[in-house]
């Protein structure tokens, strides 16, 4: 449990519920990753690197010479993707050597990695999508619009874009053209071409392990009423229609990733006010997403509510509001969220606009069966605030370790 706004990590083990002691980082962290495997947390910060080994709950040393912003580990953890707006880079950070293996002159805002981390697909502040491989290294991309972030499709043959008007898929094939009457001809080849695209306004995206969905939420520039929207990736028998099965086409042209929007209007976020759309946290079987907001107006209330939304094949899913409780006020946000390993506890961190005392600040501690989501617990870890004396730092940075069996 951390937060952008303190310098203090707080552990929890369900093994032994006992109560854990504080973990002081050198600076307050911007970001929080964990690897694939559970074993190393990567913090990112203005001044440096950090990293906590979740084996002892011990910090790694402190790499000043790659400030930034982590954007996310490779599923191998071989690679680490970080920003520096300063010095404006996209590095991939190898903690074997502990040293940055390459760059890129651009800012990053997000970036997923292809299941077999060969392939990391990058949103950047210049409206380019940045793409790194180990067969083409740096390729970018040129996009109609800035997209705000990214999502790797199920099967992994590309990846859905976010943007202020539309939702985009691109595929892994290049699309090449070829020029000249020579033999043999030169072909250009366009990276990650545009593949799909639908009029649907995002800042955020998720897709769903069973590979049929891909669902956006977006808040309305200069307005806090927030939206979701369910993009279909299927064919009449109900199965994926992305094409995985076929060798890439010359030329790659939207519609090859063929889609239906299943909530042909975006389903309103009823009762929740937010100023940013943090996350969709999709369960691993596909059978829900969560989703977390920010509130950082002046005047109003967050709503204390987690929405959550039931996905379905033939059209719009199920959308339901948890109440959040156990000191959760109408001001608090779920800023924050991370299901457990098996997939039956959702935890929600909570926060909402500065200098607000009245939000808990907490960890929520929700059960679920099926798609019944109860609140059981709550975690207050009180993480003391980067500056002044106020109240607890609010828990807008989580992740989660699996326990290996003890046998």
């Amino acid at each position: 449990m951390g937060s952008t706004s303190s310098q203090y990590v707080l552990p929890m083990d369900f093994t032994t519920n006992q109560p854990s002691s504080f973990i002081k980082l050198p600076y307050v962290p911007n970001s929080m990753v964990i690897t694939q495997d559970g074993t190393v947390i990567y913090l990112g910060s203005t001044q440096g690197l950090m990293s906590i080994s979740t084996a002892t709950n011990n910090l790694g040393a402190l790499n000043e010479s790659v400030p930034g912003t982590v954007l996310a580990v490779s599923p191998d953890g071989t690679n680490v993707v970080i920003t520096d707006p300063v010095r404006q880079t996209v590095s991939l950070y190898s903690p074997t050597s502990s040293a940055v293996s390459t760059s890129y002159g651009a800012v990053g805002t997000s970036a997923k990695w292809s299941p077999d981390a060969q392939t990391v697909y990058i949103t950047t502040t210049t409206g380019i999508v940045l793409t790194h491989s180990n067969f083409t290294n740096w390729q970018t991309t040129a996009a109609s619009e800035t997209y705000t972030n990214v999502a790797v499709t199920v099967p992994s043959v590309g990846a859905y874009f976010s943007g202020p008007s539309t939702l985009d898929g691109r595929s892994y094939c290049p699309s090449g053209v070829a020029t000249g009457t020579g033999t043999p001809q030169s072909v250009n080849n366009t990276f990650t071409p545009l593949a799909d695209t639908k009029p649907v306004p995002a800042q955020t995206l998720a897709t769903t392990n069973d590979g049929l969905h891909v669902l956006s939420a977006n808040v309305t520039a200069n307005t806090t009423a927030a939206t979701l929207s369910d993009l279909g990736l299927i064919n009449g028998s109900g199965g994926t229609s992305l094409p995985v099965t076929t060798a890439c086409p010359g030329v790659v042209n939207p519609g090859y990733f063929p889609s239906t929007l299943l909530t042909p209007a975006p389903l309103p976020l009823a009762g929740v006010t937010a100023t940013a759309i943090n996350a969709i946290v999709p369960a691993a079987n596909s059978s829900q997403a969560f989703i977390t907001y920010s509130y950082t107006g002046t005047t109003g209330a967050a709503g204390g509510l987690l929405p959550q939304y039931i996905p379905s094949h033939s059209g719009p899913g199920t959308l339901n509001f948890i109440k959040l409780g156990n000191g959760a006020t109408t001001a608090s946000a779920p800023e924050s969220g991370v299901f457990s390993t098996d997939g039956l506890t959702f935890y929600v961190g909570t926060g909402a606009s500065t200098n607000n005392n009245s939000v808990d600040n907490d960890v929520h501690i929700l059960s679920i069966n099926g798609t019944t989501v109860t609140e059981t617990g709550i975690l207050a870890p009180v993480l003391p605030p980067s500056t002044g004396n106020g109240a607890a730092a609010p828990v807008n940075l989580l992740v989660q370790k699996p326990k290996k069996s003890q046998i």
